[in-house]
């Protein structure tokens, strides 16, 4: 029996190897790196792509350490082997994961906006935060960085 996952439905379709999404295809033939990010932001459509990118910028810009990676199904940006925040797209918002203390010390600027313990949702209909996260952000890198123990000297 063929083992379920992407490339068993790839073999069904009687293909060698998995299928590459068009833009994929163009920024491999092009000498493009296409990392993890990339590949989920692909599939959205180009307005939520922009917004996506534009989230991605501002996280990375802050953050110039960090590693881009996927998480929880959710675009992740890890630093010092912690995660620093996730985002996602989804139908009628964007998804911000900073975790639940900045939802905490932002509050007043979060109160427009649909939170839970660790999550906020910014609405497609309305202009995404981009300096409100960049601060988010900021906070989370301070607070990973002082998480961080240095190592200690052998005696």
């Amino acid at each position: 029996m063929e083992a379920r996952g992407s490339t068993g439905s790839h073999r069904r379709q009687g293909l060698d190897a998995p299928v590459v999404c068009p833009t994929h295809l163009q920024k491999m033939l092009l000498g493009f790196h296409v990392n993890a990010i990339d590949a989920y932001i692909a599939p959205y459509p180009l307005d939520v792509q922009l917004r996506l990118q534009e989230v991605r910028a501002v996280i990375a810009a802050e953050a110039p350490d960090a590693v881009e990676t996927l998480s929880y199904g959710l675009a992740t940006f890890d630093l010092c082997g912690k995660h620093l925040v996730h985002f996602g797209g989804f139908a009628r918002h964007i998804g911000f994961y900073p975790t639940r203390k900045p939802i905490v010390v932002f509050a007043d600027a979060l109160a427009g906006y649909k939170t839970a313990t660790g999550s906020i949702q910014f609405p497609l209909n309305q202009p995404t935060p981009l300096e409100l996260i960049r601060e988010m952000v900021r906070f989370r890198v301070a607070e990973v960085r002082a998480g961080v123990k240095k190592p200690k000297h052998p005696r």
